[in-house]
């Protein structure tokens, strides 16, 4: 049995990543606007679902014109992280069974708990 190998010249992922990007930078654009700027962590955590990548270029790029919303679109990354190893824990385990589940449950653990505490620290 053979794996299929994708064209690595492939424009699909990265017009996927633009979209997501575009959609990431609209919504925080719009959660800063018109709502508190602690909702970027929101925009975050949803951004978590699918990737971390989006929101953390779009919070670099705000956090270059203000510097003093660092601790805010810090904040916005680190839910992102927290979720998106939340949600790749969950498939892993649905993927694996009980016995990858069990297998990953403490290195998942652990790094959700350094990276809150980490966050707590900071705060």
């Amino acid at each position: 049995m053979s794996a299929a190998v994708a064209n690595p010249f492939s424009l699909g992922p990265a017009i996927r990543f633009a979209g997501l990007m575009a959609v990431i930078m609209f919504a925080s654009a719009l959660a800063e606007r018109y709502l508190a700027p602690e909702a970027l962590v929101a925009v975050g955590a949803l951004s978590g679902l699918a990737d971390v990548d989006a929101i953390t270029v779009s919070m670099a790029e705000r956090s270059l014109a203000e510097a003093a919303r660092l601790d805010v679109a810090a904040a916005a990354i680190v839910a992102a992280a927290l979720v998106n190893t939340g949600v790749k824990y969950g498939l892993a385990a649905t993927a694996g069974g009980r016995v990858m589940a069990r297998l990953l449950a403490p290195a998942t653990a652990v790094s959700l708990l350094a990276a809150l505490a980490a966050a707590w620290l900071r705060l």
